[in-house]
């Protein structure tokens, strides 16, 4: 269930604070299905705010 979550989503943002495991299999399973992902290393609503501003990012220079 989670990897079809993946694969239909446009982009990942990775917390800091998803487990080891876990975050590995994110990341392998967004590559698997194309999905590009972004690591968010800071906490608070800053640090998630840029990092989804990064995502975007990503997937505006994906489309050009």
């Amino acid at each position: 269930q989670f990897a079809k979550e993946i694969a239909g989503a446009d982009a990942v943002v990775v917390m800091r604070f998803v487990r080891t495991q876990l975050g590995r299999f994110v990341r392998a399973t967004c590559g698997e299905h194309k999905v590009p992902w972004v690591s968010c290393t800071g906490h608070g609503r800053q640090s998630v705010k840029r990092s989804l501003e990064a995502a975007v990012r990503v997937l505006e220079q994906e489309a050009n």
